[in-house]
């Protein structure tokens, strides 16, 4: 049988009773305000002076945890909890949201002023963010060189639906080869250049020398530097591959 106990909100006053395992669900009678006694660093469980590194690392292990499809058995606590995950991670996650959270939190120790009532966020936008990060935690294993079938079965680990999976860690790496690509074409331009002005000066060289005797000169800098630009652009045009995936940083 659920107990029962009264809680009193935070943002207007008013004694409300709850039942005590569906706390985390509850709203105030009065003004709706969630009646969770949490700070948004409380419910990521972090500390005020947290960096944004360690805001979006405590989102991801939270939201991963609480995600509804990996709590089938308490869907809507699970629910509850990972949209205020999200909506704690939306507002701290952004410099202005975070300050103007802080003044609140300040203003609200002082005693000035009543926190404004946090609004809900709905279910729909929770699991946007939760893709958005899943591609993030994607692109990051692309770019240290994973196939997308070496990355999917991570993402479903961490709540990600299958399928969803599937396509984010394939558009992924597909981003990943073309950004390689485009990056080498740089050098492989640079080397076709620098081999065909060794060329010229070889072939033209070779040309006067020809007519009027004596030795041509071969341009082996040039013709070397290109060459060799020219086979490390090409293998990373053709692999798609990250030269340094350890430098890699999301």
């Amino acid at each position: 049988m659920s107990g029962f106990e009264f809680v009193t909100c935070l943002g207007c006053g008013n004694e409300n009773r709850v039942i005590s395992e569906k706390r985390g669900l509850a709203k105030c009678a009065y003004c709706l305000q969630s009646l969770s006694e949490s700070t948004l660093y409380e419910t990521l469980q972090i500390g005020t002076q947290a960096s944004a590194e360690q805001i979006k690392q405590a989102y991801r292990k939270l939201a991963m945890q609480w995600h509804p499809d990996k709590n089938t058995n308490n869907v809507e606590v699970a629910t509850a909890t990972f949209k205020r995950i999200s909506y704690a991670y939306q507002v701290l996650s952004q410099p202005e949201k975070r300050a103007s959270y802080d003044r609140m939190l300040k203003n609200k120790a002082m005693g000035s002023t009543a926190p404004n009532p946090e609004p809900e966020m709905d279910y729909a936008h929770a699991s946007n963010m939760f893709i958005e990060e899943m591609y993030r935690v994607a692109l990051e294993l692309a770019f240290q060189n994973n196939r997308w079938n070496a990355i999917a079965p991570q993402l479903i680990e961490k709540g990600c639906p299958p399928q969803i999976a599937e396509v984010i860690s394939r558009a992924c790496v597909a981003y990943r080869e073309n950004a390689v690509r485009k990056a080498a074409m740089g050098p492989f331009i640079k080397g076709l250049i620098a081999f065909a002005i060794g060329g010229a000066i070889t072939y033209f060289t070779y040309d006067s020398v020809s007519e009027s005797g004596g030795t041509y000169l071969v341009a082996y800098g040039p013709i070397l530097y290109g060459a060799i630009q020219i086979i490390i652009a090409l293998k990373h045009i053709i692999v798609g591959k990250v030269p340094n995936p350890d430098s890699f940083d999301a």
